[in-house]
This record gives C-alpha cells, structure tokens and sequence, in this order.
C-alpha cells in the first residue's frame, strides 16, 4: 500500500514538474513573439498561460505590453491591475499603467502609479522620467523639474530629462533658461532631436529667427520627410520674408503629410501674394479634413469677396455670424457683401451691428490693445514678428494668423524599457469596420491569421459522432469562397447525398447535408428547401432551423448587395461609418422590396427563437440575432442578445466584438472599448484598429493643444 501511494506521489510529481514545465515554456514562446513584435500572436500565449494559472502575475503584465502596443491602453491597465493585485511589488507594471493612464490623459492617476512604484524603487529611472512627464501635464513644473533633476543624479546626460526640464521652464515662461537646458542636451548629443525642436520654437518666440533657422535646417537634415519640422520651418522663414522658402517648405510638408493646419497656413501666404483662386482651394481642403473650422470659412468668405464671388461669400458668412453672433469683423464683410448684392437695408443693418459691438469691444479695454510684453510693441532693433497662433487656438479673431507647432509631443511622450512597443501594430492597418459576420453550420472552414480554437456546440457533436458524412461539421463564421474547383467538388458531392437519398429517402440527415452543401455552392432556395424537409419531418431540429436561419439571412444580403450597386447613396450593411448602422435614412418602407426584406428578417428571427427555445444554450442563435437586429436597427435588442451569448461563452470574441461596435456607435465608448480589448486579447486583432480610431481617441476630443505627431 505505501509503495502504491509513493507511486502515485511520484506521478502527480511528474505531471505538476510537466505542467511547469509547459507554462514556462508557453511564456518564453510568447515573451519571444512579443520580441518579434508579433502582439496578437503573443497574447494568445499568455491567454494559455492566464487559462491555466490565473494566480501568476508576468502573463497578465506581458499580456498587457502587447495590448499597450496596439493602443489598448483600456485593455493593457486592466492587465497591469491584475498583476498588482497578485504581486503588490511588480514595479514594471507600475510603470506600464502609469504610461497607458497617461495615453487616456488621466495625468493624476498616471502621477499616482509612478509614485506608488517610487516608494519600492525610489531612483528608477524610467519611473522619474514619467512623473515628470506627468507633473508636466498636470501643471506641476517645479515638481516636475526636481524629478528630472533627481534622475540626472544618475545619468547626467539623460537628453529627456534635460530636454523636459527646458520644457517645464518654457511652462513657467523662463524662455532664457530653457534655452540653456536644450544647448547643455545638445552639447551632450549632436542629434538630440527634440533639443532642436524646442530650442528652435524658442528662439523664435523671441524673434531670433537666424538662430532657430539654424536650428531647423538641421532638423530637416535629420529628418528629411518629416512634415513637422518642414512646416515649423516654413513658419521661420515666413517671418524673415523669405517667402520662397517659406513656400516650398510648406509645398513639401504638405505632401509629405497633407494636414489641415497645412493646408491653412498655405491659404494665408497665398492671400497674402495675390493667388486667390489657389488660396480659396486651401481653404476648402481644410473644411474637407474638419468641417467645424470657422476660421477657414472665414478665411475663404474673404478670398470669395476679394473675387467677386458674392453668392459664396455671403453663405459663408452667414454661417460664421450664425456661430459666432459676436464677431465684429464679420458683419463688416458681410454688410459689404450685402451692398454689393444691392441689399442696402441688410448692409446698414450689419455695419451698424458692427459698430455696436465694436464699440463695446473698445468700452470693455479689448479692440487693438497689446499686453505689456508683446515683444511687436517694442521698437528695438529687432525684426518685426507676425503674429501666430498655436495650434489649436480656434479664436476667429485670429483668422489672418498662421499656425506654429509649438508642441511636439515630447511632454506626452512615454519612456518604457522593453522595445518590444515600437512597431508591429496592426491598430495602424487600414480595414474595414463592420460587424463579425453570422455563424453557420457547414463542412468548410476558412483559415485564420491567427489558430483560434473551434467553438463546441453539443448537436455538432452529436453530428459528426454518427459518422454520416465523410467530412466533420463544424460552426463558423468564416466560411471559404467556392472557386470553379471547389465548386464541381461540391456537385460532385450533392450527386453522391442523392444517390444515397435515393436508397434512403426517409433519412432526413441527408438532407441536412445536401442543405449544406448548397449552401456553400450558393444554391440558396435548394438549401432552404432540405432545411424545410428536415424541420417538416423534426421541428426540434435545430441544426436545421440555425442553418435555414443563416441562408436566408445571406439571401436578403445577395439581395441589398444588389440593391446598393443599383442605388450608391442607400445605406450598406452594418458597419460602423457614416453610412452603416442606421445613420442614414432607411429605404421608403411601402416598396415591396423592402416589405419582403422584413418579412425576412421576421422569418430569421423565428427561426433562431425556435433555436433558442429548444436549446436556450445554444450562444449563436443569440449572436445571429443580434445581427438581424442590428440590421433593423434594433440596437438595445442587438446588445441585448449579445451580452446573453457572452453570458453562456464568456471566451466568445465575436460576442464581444460586435457589442463593443454597438455600445461605441451609442455613445458609450468606455463600454465599447473594454468589449473591443477582451474581443481583442480573444483573438480578433482588427479590433485594436476600431479602439484606436472610433474609442479612444474619441474621449480627447476636446484637448485642442495637442499635437498629432
């Protein structure tokens, strides 16, 4: 007896000791292709890892740099939390959700992670260059510049730290000293980029445009197609008359890079040398890429005037009064517009609105005056500057000045030490957004990107355990296209399930089968047919109501797919764009086209509740209801359905996939994006694509003064 149990110690000793050994070998497989920059592919490794020891802290910080890669900064803090809460003392995860709250601008939060882990590790580098950079943001420079300085305790040539402490004393409008912060980096390193930058941006604030020429020349030596550095020298040039130049750097920065402010700052230099009708096509370009600038319709309102193109002008003009009823300048060109449209009353009534707020502007101490430091008010020896504004300054009274980049992002820029974070991102590919499509029963299988294990459905395996059909079946949503070669192998095969049907033709599987088959051949109403044999002969068969289910729903797709190719202009499918999900109008709903389209759907919908009443388990009745409903836009419905099908597979990607599109296209993008970063860490990379544009970008919105580089 006691060497029977020394045995079986011994051999549960050897599977744990295996078992170890697989965990450990699954991490370094997906630390490796985190290396590789291969994220999605290394998350499915730890999501092996997490599966089978949930309790260990590196998967879920592993995991969460490869979310943070593909700008799941929602996804990649959840991660970190969790491994905090199982090993309090991970400094790195500290660090890593210090730098994803930075991403989502919560400068508080961020500032308490990097102090949390600067209380175990007081001198870590990386930790005190983010707080600065957190401290930066929320304001706090002096806090800011004592981090900096404690970390160049360590390494007194750290660019960034000297760089950002310059920053900080721009900040608190110590220009002088800040420049002697950007000499003392770029003393230190002949290619500190940033040190340049800043340095020009400075000395050109304080009108020493030969030095920060300088500065940018050999920024652009640096970095040739970069369209920042072009514009901001196209700025310097331009305020030391050198129009020439100042053009053809903006000519180049505009292919390189083809931005709104671009696109401005162009209209206005060619204004201001007589290229009207080239200066009136800038200006449309920027209301193409943001429609809400008010300072280009300002802007082409006056070119159109200048040209004699009244009609426009006015239209413009009325919008700008329209948003801005307190813009003086305003009235003043529409009153002239208006007396050359012979609109005498309109044109007195505008001047005097005109005068009236002027007039208060001038009573109130803010028409035409200058601050006491306004370096144009000094007549000293050195050259006249022209006005600028930020970007992001939207005040209309500022229409005639060009934009300056004065931030590059470098006080928003995160310090991390794993490289793994540079490239690799699959957020950055151009897709389409549309919902994960329907799932069917079917005998063919599309390959993936990515392995995915199969979903399981108890009647599939009920199925394929009778052995009927030489080939398994199998649920999917990603069914292959049927080539002329796969399309006589599938006829080939319909002619042996009917010749089987002709010994056995009682035997409704065959018909489930050959319903298969057509389905994939596309032969839809032969398909719908079987399946109405099988349910006629079972009403409980449920393989055959999902699937009956599924083909009529690719029917009526067949259907609006040729409807959108005879009318460009009607709505597509579900996709989460201007034209999807519900955002135009639907057809008129008395066309018999449309009549039989619900009728339809209302037959789909049957179907898969008849599913659902037989198998309430079965998670992809709901998931394909909730498409249809989606279809008729039905979206508390559509959510509804989902979150009953995560709820019965909580490993369900495209579940999670198409709800985070719904809860985003209503509004709740926190919502919208966690779904879309479990979808993602489930396998469905494009996912990172719809967080990074439609999610999180979206809640920054409002904060105009950031750079887009």
């Amino acid at each position: 007896m006691n060497k029977l149990i020394t045995t079986l110690l011994l051999m549960c000793a050897g599977i744990c000791a295996s078992a170890q050994l697989n965990t450990s070998r699954i991490m370094s497989i997906g630390r490796n292709a985190l290396y590789f920059e291969d994220y999605v592919l290394s998350m499915q490794y730890f999501n092996q890892v997490i599966n089978v020891k949930p309790y260990l802290a590196e998967p879920y910080y592993y995991r969460a740099i490869a979310k943070y890669s593909l700008d799941d900064m929602t996804g990649a803090e959840a991660d970190c939390s969790i491994a905090l809460n199982i090993n309090p003392f991970m400094i790195n995860a500290y660090n890593l959700r210090g730098i994803a709250r930075l991403r989502q601008k919560r400068y508080a939060d961020a500032l308490a992670d990097f102090g949390a882990g600067l209380k175990y590790e007081p001198d870590n580098l990386n930790l005190l260059l983010n707080s600065g950079i957190a401290n930066i943001n929320l304001r706090h420079y002096d806090d800011a510049i004592a981090d900096y300085r404690h970390a160049l305790r360590f390494d007194s040539r750290n660019s960034t730290a000297i760089v950002n402490i310059g920053i900080a004393l721009i900040s608190k409008g110590d220009t002088v000293q800040a420049i002697r912060q950007f000499d003392k980096a770029i003393g230190f390193n002949s290619y500190a980029i940033d040190a340049y930058a800043y340095r020009g941006i400075a000395l050109a604030q304080t009108r020493q445009y030969d030095k920060a020429l300088a500065d940018f020349d050999r920024l652009v030596e640096l970095r040739p197609n970069d369209a920042a550095f072009r514009f901001n020298r196209s700025i310097i040039r331009y305020q030391s008359n050198d129009l020439r130049g100042a053009f053809a750097d903006i000519d180049r920065a505009i292919e390189i890079e083809p931005t709104a402010a671009a696109f401005a700052n162009r209209g206005i230099m060619r204004a201001q040398v007589g290229d009207y009708d080239g200066a009136a096509a800038d200006f449309s370009r920027v209301l193409a890429i943001d429609p809400q600038d008010d300072i280009a319709l300002f802007n082409r309102a006056l070119i159109y005037q200048q040209t004699g193109q009244m009609r426009k002008a006015l239209s413009d003009l009325n919008i700008i009064i329209a948003k801005h009823p307190d813009f003086a300048q305003a009235y003043y060109q529409r009153a002239q517009v208006r007396q050359a449209l012979d609109d005498a009353k309109g044109a007195e009534l505008d001047m005097m609105t005109a005068y009236s707020f002027e007039k208060d502007r001038i009573d109130r101490g803010l028409a035409n005056a200058r601050k006491p430091d306004d370096p144009d008010a000094d007549a000293d020896s050195k050259p006249r500057r022209r006005s600028t504004r930020r970007k992001g300054d939207n005040d209309i009274r500022k229409y005639d000045q060009m934009v300056v980049l004065a931030d590059f992002g470098t006080a928003d820029r995160e310090v991390h030490e794993d490289k793994e974070t540079i490239r690799g991102k699959v957020q950055n590919n151009d897709i389409i957004i549309d919902l994960e499509p329907i799932f069917a029963l079917n005998f063919f299988n599309a390959d993936t990107l990515l392995p995915k294990a199969a979903y399981f459905e108890p009647s599939v395996e009920q199925f394929n355990n009778r052995r009927v059909f030489a080939m398994p079946l199998c649920i999917t949503n990603r069914e292959p296209e049927a080539d002329n070669a796969a399309t006589i192998s599938l006829f080939e095969q319909i002619a042996g399930i009917d010749r089987l049907m002709e010994q056995k033709p009682a035997d409704t599987q065959y018909n489930f089968i050959r319903g298969v088959l057509y389905g994939q051949a596309m032969n839809y109403n032969n398909a719908i047919a079987d399946y109405d044999k099988c349910i006629s002969a079972n009403r409980y068969d449920i393989n055959a109501l999902f699937n009956r289910a599924a083909v009529r729903f690719k029917m009526v797709e067949v259907v609006r797919a040729l409807e959108s190719e005879s009318r460009p202009n009607s709505m597509g499918g579900a996709v989460i764009s201007r034209n999807a999900m519900g955002t135009t109008a639907p057809a008129d709903l008395t066309t018999d086209k449309t009549v039989s389209t619900i009728r339809d759907y209302d037959l789909i919908l049957q179907d898969l509740r008849s599913v659902t009443e037989v198998e309430p388990e079965f998670e992809f009745a709901y998931y394909n209801m909730a498409i249809v409903q989606c279809y008729r836009k039905q979206f508390a419905e559509a959510e509804a359905s989902l979150t009953q099908a995560i709820n019965i597979n909580r490993d369900f990607a495209e579940a999670y996939f198409n709800r985070g599109l719904v809860r985003i296209f209503e509004g709740r993008k926190a919502e919208g994006t966690a779904d879309l970063s479990k979808a993602g860490e489930l396998g469905i990379f494009k996912a990172y694509n719809v967080i990074k544009r439609y999610a999180a970008a979206t809640d920054n919105d409002d904060d105009d003064d950031d750079d887009d580089r």
